[in-house]
């Protein structure tokens, strides 16, 4: 692994960090893979809150493991993240909720995808198979590419993994 600024370098693949630790842009084969960065939404008390990440920082960097770091804020919500590197370019990002009064009604990771790029999903989990895998947009009940430009948001209503899985699509 090859950390120069923002970017890691992986195995074939360049990931650009934002100060969230998740991906402003990853290419591969020297092509972009995503039509906007990545993003986390959060809703609280029925409204969308704006996000602020701050202090990102390498905490770790080894030719084998990167370690990111960050703080960061939504409305009365606080917490971290932490982003942990293998060098085959798998990335666990881990978020966490200081306590708080605050409701949190939902968080969402956005992964705005370039759809011709990127045809087919595989979510790796906690257990063997019952992995998810499938092209990613639907299409007439079933699954096919869709005609716009999508992002997927990602949710994980409960800890550990068990129960993570894509919701609908929605609009870039």
């Amino acid at each position: 692994i090859q950390v120069e600024g923002q970017k890691v370098r992986t195995i074939l693949r360049t990931h650009t960090l934002n100060k969230l630790g998740l991906w402003d842009q990853v290419e591969s084969q020297g092509k972009p893979l995503l039509k906007k960065p990545m993003r986390l939404e959060i809703q609280s008390g029925g409204q969308a809150l704006e996000l602020k990440a701050t202090k990102f920082k390498f905490t770790e960097k080894k030719s084998t493991r990167v370690i990111t770091e960050s703080d960061w804020s939504a409305g009365n919500l606080t917490g971290t993240t932490r982003g942990e590197w293998d060098y085959d370019g798998m990335m666990k990002w881990t978020l966490e909720i200081h306590p708080s009064k605050e409701t949190v009604d939902a968080m969402t990771i956005v992964i705005p995808l370039d759809n011709p790029r990127m045809p087919l999903f595989h979510a790796c989990t906690d257990g063997i198979r019952f992995n998810y895998a499938a092209p990613l947009h639907r299409d007439k009940g079933g699954f096919g590419m869709a005609a716009k430009p999508r992002a997927i948001p990602w949710r994980a209503p409960t800890f550990p993994i068990s129960g993570w899985g894509p919701r609908n699509a929605v609009s870039v």
